[in-house]
């Protein structure tokens, strides 16, 4: 059991897929804690007019569980509006990117999971 508390981590300033300005990031745990396909927890808060770039991935699939603000998530050509309580699920190969255009932070949780392959296990550990 591992147990971290998001109020008390500390965030370090990170320019995310060429977006715009610099989110905050805090990230609480990555692959080497897991041993299944999860790849890591992310714990951001981007300011306003800051973004994640618009970036793809392979084999694994990104899930942005957003807790606070407001913004535009761009996937695979559309412009869908965002909100606290919104999840998203990024799929495999998406083209995705996420821009908080409101006036107050943005506050959000991103998880990665790979492929599962095989009968009970994964390939990339």
């Amino acid at each position: 059991m591992d147990l971290k508390n998001i109020f008390s981590v500390q965030l370090y300033p990170e320019n995310s897929h060429g977006g715009k300005g610099e989110l905050q990031k805090c990230r609480m745990w990555n692959q080497s804690n897991f041993e299944t396909g999860l790849q890591y927890i992310d714990c951001v808060i981007l300011k306003p007019n800051e973004s994640i770039g618009i970036h793809t991935h392979g084999e694994d699939e990104e899930i942005y569980v957003i807790l606070k603000g407001y913004g535009n998530l761009y996937s695979n050509g559309q412009n869908i509006k965002v909100k606290p309580g919104d999840v998203i699920v990024n799929s495999f190969h998406d083209t995705h990117g996420l821009e908080n255009n409101s006036n107050i932070d943005m506050e959000l949780f991103i998880f990665d999971v790979a492929k599962m392959e095989g009968e009970n296990g994964i390939t990339n550990k």
